[in-house]
């Protein structure tokens, strides 16, 4: 999902971490109790993982597992010293991915995910804040953007708002985010997890927001199919040239006629660049490849689709004071009992392991009043 062929390009700058080590020394204990480490979900991820393995009707997979599914992920952050903002995708988002048209239709299992996250011990006062964009409930709030999740999360995670996003869509770093831990097996790796700061990104690679645009633009990603015959490995080494945060620059900075003058020198300058590669960062001279960069590329409105993502923040809009909740245990095991048909013997013991443990981590440090400003 998201630019082609990046995962595999950001590998080495990819740090392995105890996620429960991660949460306590860079939230709980870096701040001597004072806040949980704030942790970032994209919903749609979730909702579409949850979803495929049981797309086939299976008698063996019991009630609901789409949902109970949904349980063990939140119970397992719910067992870290982490205050988890789930972000669910809005309605203004691009027309078009990949060449298809997007559907906005609610996912069948978004309703009651958002009741499991309340009882999760989350809020679920829906507050309009971004009019006529997001419902927004904090601390395991569950919070609609008005576009792209991933787009929403980057911002927060910029902003400060949230420590990392937990998510396998690479495009968040196009739409620059800080921190970025993909979703774990946790079957296979436990504890264990995969976080790419964009620090190291940085060091390591060499890519930094700009380039990784370039990059999506290049070699093709959700909005488009990219320039033709431009592989990865030549974006990647083209992105390294500097060009993609100058194409940032133009898109805050210039309206539509100016910026469609920038880009016909941005394509002589691709151009160039193509044929000479005078650092050397691509490996070769791709004259065939230069020759064919058309007189459209790249596209205006895939471009601020990256560079200048719908957010909340697009209208200025700062996010109120807010404060976390406990969880409801008696409405959690009415939820399970309802939805995933656990009777109380099941439930005593899935609870013994998924549950209590978090429940007593967090009377041990409760969750404090954390304000959110952004400015």
């Amino acid at each position: 999902m998201g630019i082609k062929g990046l995962w595999t390009t950001l590998g080495p700058a990819a740090e392995s971490r105890s996620f429960t080590e991660l949460t306590v020394t860079q939230g709980y204990k870096m701040t001597r109790g004072g806040r949980l480490y704030k942790l970032g979900v994209d919903a749609s991820l979730w909702l579409k993982q949850c979803s495929i393995p049981y797309r086939y009707a299976d008698h063996q997979a019991g009630e609901n597992p789409e949902l109970r599914t949904l349980f063990y992920r939140l119970a397992r952050l719910y067992c870290l010293p982490v205050a988890v903002i789930v972000v669910f995708k809005g309605d203004n988002g691009p027309s078009l991915k990949r060449g298809i048209q997007v559907k906005r239709n609610r996912h069948w299992l978004e309703a009651p995910f958002k009741v499991l996250i309340q009882a999760f011990g989350f809020s679920s006062h829906s507050m309009r804040l971004f009019a006529p964009f997001a419902d927004v409930l904090f601390s395991h709030f569950a919070t609609q953007g008005p576009g792209e999740a991933e787009a929403e999360l980057a911002y927060m995670n910029r902003s400060g708002l949230i420590d990392a996003i937990l998510t396998d869509d690479v495009d968040s770093f196009a739409f620059g985010a800080i921190n970025v831990i993909r979703n774990p097996n946790v079957k296979e790796l436990k504890d264990q997890i995969e976080m790419y700061p964009s620090a190291s990104i940085i060091d390591k690679i060499g890519l930094d927001r700009g380039a990784i645009i370039i990059t999506a633009l290049l070699s093709g990603g959700d909005y488009s199919k990219g320039l033709r015959g431009c592989g990865p490995k030549i974006a990647c080494g083209l992105a390294r040239y500097g060009l993609g945060q100058r194409l940032i620059w133009a898109c805050e900075s210039y309206n539509d006629m100016q910026l469609m003058m920038y880009l016909s020198d941005v394509r002589h300058e691709l151009r160039h660049l193509l044929h000479t590669d005078p650092m050397g960062f691509i490996g070769q001279q791709c004259t065939v490849l230069a020759n064919n960069v058309p007189e459209d590329f790249p596209s205006i409105q895939v471009l601020c689709d990256y560079a200048e993502p719908l957010t909340s923040w697009s209208q200025g809009t700062s996010i109120p004071e807010v404060c976390s909740c406990e969880a409801d245990i008696s409405g959690l095991a009415l939820f399970c009992s309802q939805h995933l048909g656990w009777v109380p013997s099941v439930m005593h013991d899935k609870f013994e392991t998924c549950v209590w443990p978090g429940a007593c981590l967090r009377s041990l440090c409760p969750v404090s009043l954390v304000t959110v400003e952004v400015f």
